[in-house]
């Protein structure tokens, strides 16, 4: 519940976000809309983060299986890049299978780097909505 309530405001904000970037992309095209935009993907893919460490942390069969899947998924990128895929695998697996190694790096990134990333990025985004002159004072 608490996960839904935090992705369909972002699902509301990037599609709204998405249609200003096409109409002022074609009017206006510089280096602050596109650093804006960037920051903003950048929010939604620390939201998803927080998702899915989040659902690992119990540690119980549904936390291990999703685990297993989305860690998996970067291997894709060894088709454009050999090699590549496997080392983020194992960057965030710690090893070949999910384990306990895998469960320490899902609490560290849930409970340091996650939240550190997100107040940088929301200043940086903030700063650059201030720039555009698109928002009053915050």
């Amino acid at each position: 519940m608490k996960l839904k309530a935090l992705l369909m405001p972002l699902q509301l904000n990037m599609s709204r976000r998405t249609l200003v970037f096409f109409t002022a992309l074609a009017a206006w095209c510089s280096w602050h809309l596109w650093f804006n935009v960037q920051a903003a993907c950048c929010l939604a893919v620390f939201t998803l983060a927080f998702g899915v460490t989040g659902y690992s942390l119990p540690w119980d069969q549904i936390g291990f299986w999703a685990l297993q899947i989305v860690s998996a998924l970067p291997g894709a990128v060894d088709d454009f890049a050999p090699g590549a895929g496997l080392s983020i695998v194992l960057g965030i697996r710690g090893g070949l299978s999910v384990g306990q190694v895998s469960l320490s790096r899902t609490c560290t990134a849930h409970t340091l780097a996650l939240p550190a990333g997100v107040p940088m990025v929301s200043l940086f985004h903030f700063l650059l909505i201030r720039k555009q002159g698109v928002s009053g004072p915050l």
